[in-house]
Formats: C-alpha cells, sequence, structure tokens
C-alpha cells in the first residue's frame, strides 16, 4: 500500500480491529486503519484495547481532561495522522505515551479528574465491538459483566433469545460459557459454536473428545468439567479481590441514547439477570 499510511506487510483487517481503529475513533479513512492495525501487530497490541484507549484519551481531551500540553500533540477525532502518531508514542512509551501504555483502565486512574467516567471496561478488559444494548444479542451485557477476564467476545451468549426472562436468559449464558471452556481447552475457536458463524452442534465437540481421548463422554459430562474449570477461575480472581462488586458494566451501557431510542435496542435487566446467574453457579 503506497501513500502516506503505507505498510511493508499489509495484513487482512478484522471486524473487531476495523471497529476499534476505525468508526470508534470516527476514522473513515481505510487505509490509515490498515497502518493502525498493522503498528498493532508490528507491536503486538491488542487492537481492541488499543482503539478503546485511544477513543478514551480522544474524549477525555474533548471533555478538556486534558490538554495539548498533556499530550505533547493535538487531539481530534477523526484525524489519523494524530491517532497514528500517538499509537507510536504508545508503543514506545514515549511521553504521554507512558500513561496510555497501561490500558484504558490503568490510564483513567493515573489521569484521574473523572476520567474514568470515559474509560469503557469490564475488570479492565475494553468493551468489544458488539454493544450489549443490541436485542440480537441480548446475553452479551450479562456475559461482560460476570466473564473472569472482563469483557471477552467469544461464545458466551449464544442461543439466547431476546424474549426470555433474566432466569431463562442466565442459563443460556451458563451453558455457553461451560462450552466455552471446553471448546478452547481443546484449542479450538468458540466462535465455530456461535450462532452467526458456522454455529457447529455441541455434539461434534462429544464426537472429537471421544475420538481423540478412546474415552466415552457425553454432553452432561462436558458441561460438568466446563462448569469445573470456570468455577476454578472465579475463585482465583476472589483471592486477587476481584468479585460480585466488579460485576458491573459502565455507566454509558445502562443508558440508550436518545438517537437510538427506536423501540428496537435496549439492555438487558443485568441486575435480575446476575441474581439469576449466581444462582444457578451457585455463587453467593
Amino acid at each position: 500500500m503506497d501513500g502516506p499510511f503505507r505498510t511493508e506487510t499489509p495484513s487482512k483487517l478484522e471486524y473487531e480491529s476495523m471497529a476499534a481503529l476505525g468508526p470508534l475513533l470516527l476514522n473513515g479513512d481505510l487505509k490509515a486503519i490498515a497502518k493502525l492495525n498493522d503498528l498493532c501487530n508490528e507491536y503486538g497490541l491488542d487492537t481492541i484495547e488499543t482503539g478503546t484507549t485511544i477513543a478514551f484519551i480522544l474524549e477525555c481531551y474533548e471533555k478538556r481532561i486534558v490538554s495539548k500540553q498533556d499530550i505533547g500533540m493535538e487531539l481530534a477525532w477523526g484525524n489519523s495522522e494524530a491517532m497514528i502518531e500517538l499509537l507510536e508514542m504508545i508503543c514506545r512509551k514515549k511521553g504521554f505515551g507512558a500513561i496510555l501504555s497501561e490500558g484504558v483502565r490503568k490510564s483513567a486512574e493515573i489521569i484521574g479528574k473523572g476520567a474514568t467516567e470515559f474509560a469503557m471496561h469490564v475488570k479492565g478488559s475494553s468493551i468489544c465491538m458488539h454493544d450489549p444494548r443490541t436485542p440480537f444479542k441480548p446475553g452479551i451485557g450479562l456475559k461482560y459483566v460476570v466473564g473472569n477476564t472482563g469483557a471477552y467476545h467469544g461464545l458466551g451468549d449464544a442461543r439466547a433469545s431476546s424474549n426470555e426472562g433474566p432466569y431463562e436468559l442466565a442459563r443460556a449464558v451458563v451453558e455457553a460459557q461451560n462450552w466455552a471452556e471446553i471448546v478452547e481447552s481443546l484449542v479450538m475457536c468458540s466462535f465455530t459454536f456461535d450462532s452467526w458463524a458456522l454455529a457447529l452442534p455441541y455434539t461434534y465437540i462429544v464426537d472429537l473428545v471421544s475420538a481423540v481421548t478412546g474415552q466415552e463422554v457425553d454432553e452432561k459430562k462436558l458441561l460438568e468439567i466446563g462448569d469445573r474449570l470456570y468455577n476454578m477461575k472465579h475463585a482465583f480472581n476472589l483471592k486477587l479481590g476481584i468479585g460480585k462488586k466488579d460485576d458491573t458494566l459502565p455507566e454509558r451501557f445502562m443508558k440508550v441514547p436518545r438517537i437510538l431510542q427506536d423501540g428496537t435496542t435496549r439492555i438487558a435487566n443485568i441486575e435480575a439477570s446476575l441474581k439469576a446467574y449466581y444462582d444457578i453457579r451457585g455463587w453467593t
């Protein structure tokens, strides 16, 4: 790719990367998005965390929480040249980039002055490019808040219906998470079993495990193993002081903007679903 955003080894753009480095930053320059993506790949940065962190500091700049003097440069939504320069600063921990290199949660804590309001994360993990207010994936908000690693975008809300109550929704999330533990232990992509992707049947996993291990297993047995795996991770989090107080979405996602108040966008009742989720998991 030639021009000011030339890359030596251009790579394909994945949805999360394109959304985080593009629309989230009001960056409509596809070549600039590709350049940002390649820089993340070269430096070993997560594109979701990078895009969210840049969006965070852009909003802080807009709200005058930080200034040109703080950053060392002018920032503006859609200014792709500034974003690339900022990304280089982050990668090299140069100037203000050293603060942003800590990620969105830690950066907000360091900056202070109300910056945490604009840090979009759960348990320190940046919100993925799947809005928890969408009616098409009603379990995603619950999945984000109870995730052992925060706002993880893998399998965890599949097969949940927007017409289900809190208990049914929570059960669907628990089951999907338990399956995800098995799938990922097999070093497979859990998206393969999600409804929007290939949506392979769970019986495929049963057949696979039985064939590889020589042991006869069924769905119930694998779900029990997945449940134990998930609970072990939760117990580890509790030892680190990460508990129910951290099972929450940023306040921004608990409100629906007027532009989206058309009857099709909503946030599931997180409080009711969370209680049901804890009951099903047997957590206190």
